[in-house]
């Protein structure tokens, strides 16, 4: 099943796609910047958060 979308519906996914990347580039550049720590409630440590983060935006950039 396919859904159609016109010009202006198109134009803004690609907005909001292009926000939350913004978004997770400067959580990225965050968690990088802190001291390597654990997140509570995560059960992972600052560090792997962001490497988590990069390899989705590496994905992003190869789809």
């Amino acid at each position: 099943m396919y859904v159609q979308c016109d010009k202006k519906q198109i134009q803004e996914l690609v907005r909001r796609e292009r926000k939350y990347r913004r978004l997770l580039e400067k959580c990225l550049y965050a968690l990088n910047m802190i001291p390597n720590s654990p997140i509570p409630g995560l059960e992972k440590d600052s560090y792997q958060l962001a490497s988590e983060i990069e390899k989705f935006l590496d994905r992003l950039d190869r789809s």
